[in-house]
């Protein structure tokens, strides 16, 4: 989600959730951006898929609730809908996979006018991936990977090379890559009405809230003045977040690519 918000060709129109909690939040606190998206989630199929989108990314998880999930794409794709997804892994060499299953997705695809694909993995078959390429790690073995995914890197990679335009512009371990162990950490939270406007190095944030910076050196003490004023006030920090520079923040500096959406 947060890669279809920040592409620039690409516009988030609607969001599913199923979870109570999620229901009703923007996309951007979902996904860890600071600027909302006004797109809210919601568990109105309907309505969702009564906008007007070029496609569904489907990434449920599948392989547990197969016929649920074929329903579910299926309704999507005569809906006129194209979808992208990571649901049912069998389905990314179709030939692979149920005969039963193919049939419905194209009977799907013919009535709508639409398209169908499968990629990448759902969680349960990435954390699998990960956990292979961390024993072959652990008896020394050197694995030569390749990822989109900074996570990933950062779970798996013992060294990092960033490439952009073809061009190695970063090489070393996570932790420190391109000076990340001296970048600032980023302190968020929110007041409830009626509390006292905190102190004047607090960023006001679009979406109401507050950000602090901090070297990393400095964070525990930053959040422990922060919390004692809070309580010495009588009222409670709310969503408080305490985020430390993360692989991808030193990915989107290298690469220039925030500034570019």
């Amino acid at each position: 989600m947060r890669g279809i918000v920040r592409h620039p060709d690409l516009e988030l129109v609607g969001l599913h959730a199923h979870a109570k909690e999620k229901q009703g939040v923007d996309a951007a606190e979902l996904c860890g951006l600071p600027q909302p998206t006004g797109v809210r989630a919601t568990n109105d199929v309907d309505a969702l898929l009564a906008l007007d989108a070029d496609c569904v990314c489907y990434t449920a998880q599948g392989e547990t609730r197969i016929r649920e999930t074929i329903g579910d794409l299926c309704r999507i794709l005569e809906s006129g809908k194209n979808v992208v997804n990571t649901a049912i892994v069998s389905l990314v060499y179709p030939p692979f996979s149920s005969p039963k299953l193919r049939e419905r997705l194209e009977q799907a695809c013919a009535k709508g006018r639409t398209t169908f694909l499968t990629t990448g993995f759902d969680p349960g078959a990435r954390r699998n991936a990960w956990e292979i390429v961390s024993n072959l790690s652990s008896i020394g073995k050197t694995v030569f990977l390749t990822t989109h995914y900074m996570d990933e890197a950062q779970h798996l990679a013992n060294r990092v090379a960033v490439i952009a335009h073809g061009t190695i512009v970063a090489e070393g371990p996570p932790g420190s890559l391109a000076g990340r162990d001296r970048m600032r950490t980023s302190i968020r939270f929110r007041l409830p009405p009626g509390a006292p406007e905190p102190d004047r190095t607090a960023h006001r944030l679009p979406d109401g809230g507050y950000e602090l910076r901090a070297d990393q050196e400095e964070t525990t003490k930053l959040v422990h003045d922060l919390t004692a004023w809070a309580l010495e006030s009588g009222f409670v920090l709310d969503a408080l977040e305490v985020t430390p520079p993360t692989l991808e923040d030193v990915y989107l500096e290298l690469t220039g690519e925030e500034a570019a959406e």
